[in-house]
């Protein structure tokens, strides 16, 4: 620019300076090999913890479930929902199913049971 004073030309300069200075490296850094099995270790553990928390619902809901199929079947004197394409079992086994899952959901609502057994 044309009517720039001598500290503008010298901050502009020394701007230039900055942003030409190469970075120092970080020597907390670890390696890439390191920090790439540190990676795969903790979503490895992640993982583990994922697949005990799905098996530990599913075994709840699958208990409740059949708990409730069984209070159904003595309660009206009927036999346990078959699974099979039979409206009424269907119809059955949904209100089975929705009931374990409502229920499932006020146990841990109210701490009864844990929302998941490995965090």
């Amino acid at each position: 620019m044309m009517n720039e004073t001598p500290e503008q030309i010298e901050n502009k300069e020394e701007k230039k300076e900055v942003f030409k200075k190469p970075k120092p490296k970080d020597p907390k850094r670890v390696a890439a090999g390191k920090k790439g099995a540190e990676y795969i270790k903790m979503t490895t553990q992640k993982d583990g913890k994922q697949i005990a928390n799905m098996l530990y619902h599913a075994g709840v809901e699958t208990l409740l479930t059949v708990g409730y199929a069984e209070i159904g079947k003595k309660v009206l004197r009927r036999p346990a929902p078959k699974v099979d394409f039979n409206m009424n079992d269907v119809v059955m086994l949904s209100i089975d199913i929705l009931l374990a899952m409502a229920t499932k959901d006020m146990l841990i609502k109210q701490g009864i049971i844990p929302a998941d057994i490995m965090k």
